[in-house]
């Protein structure tokens, strides 16, 4: 019986917890639906397909890429209790409490698994947009938006965010659609770019809060399109660092500098 509420409390806990996940991260899932349309790519990759020329990733079918940018890494068998995870070369971080799994020539982890957890990190290199939960997708459009900036070893990342009505099947072709690349380099600087307006959303859509993964220190002197914030809006959380109780239009540029302290 697929239906949640036929199952014990548990069960139905463990769905919430993972349906919530996903519904978050709905900007970055229909971002790379626009881009596998555009650009004949696959949504759900297997590593081979992300990783070529990895030899280790050429057998690995218990693991998958969504998008080029999240390493999922599921229990599959009844009674498991933890995966032999492969992390190809580079950064990886923990999506839960920000940990990060450095890679120099690719190696496999042992990650325990009970049964409410499922693995999943970000790859280095990657920034990913997501967006506060509701109980509907409909609701979930509405509500302020985050980012997620995954570093690389040059403590650099990019990425971008497609958003049209979520209806009209000629958005991309007629363009009517909003698309922002984001970029950050050297650790201390990110821009938001508006690359097509044809769209505008409703409810006056911001970023609230974005999120660093594998920064070389804590930053210090922020500032967000050139004006001065107090670093009451930094915050720690595990090992994730937070511009929080921020407002970036996401209609607009935008730029954020600072300074880590190291």
């Amino acid at each position: 019986d697929q239906d949640p509420t036929a199952w014990n409390s548990t069960f139905t806990d463990i769905v919430r917890r993972y349906i919530r996940i996903r519904y978050k991260f709905l900007p970055y899932m229909y971002s790379q639906f626009k881009e596998a349309h555009i650009e004949a790519t696959m949504v759900l990759r297997s590593l081979m397909f992300e990783f070529p020329e990895d030899e280790n990733t050429w057998s690995i079918d218990r693991q998958f890429m969504f998008g080029p940018s999240l390493l999922i890494s599921p229990a599959l068998d009844e009674g498991q209790t933890e995966v032999t995870a492969y992390f190809p070369k580079g950064r990886w971080f923990d999506y839960y409490e920000g940990e990060e799994t450095r890679s120099s020539d690719g190696r496999f982890v042992t990650i325990p698994t009970p049964l409410s957890f499922l693995p999943f990190h970000a790859r280095g290199g990657s920034i990913i947009p997501y967006q506060n939960v509701a109980n509907s997708t409909q609701y979930s459009r509405l509500n302020p938006m985050g980012l997620w900036c995954a570093l690389d070893e040059s403590y650099s990342a990019s990425g971008s965010l497609y958003v049209d009505d979520g209806e009209s099947i000629d958005s991309y072709t007629t363009g009517k659609y909003l698309e922002l690349k984001f970029e950050l380099k050297e650790g201390e600087h990110l821009t938001i770019s508006v690359v097509h307006q044809g769209y505008t959303p409703p409810g006056n859509l911001s970023f609230t809060v974005i999120e660093f993964s594998g920064l070389p220190g804590v930053p210090t002197s922020l500032s967000i399109d050139g004006r001065p914030i107090e670093a009451r809006h930094i915050q720690l959380k595990h090992k994730i660092v937070q511009l929080v109780d921020i407002k970036l239009d996401i209609t607009k540029n935008h730029t954020v500098n600072w300074m880590v302290y190291k």
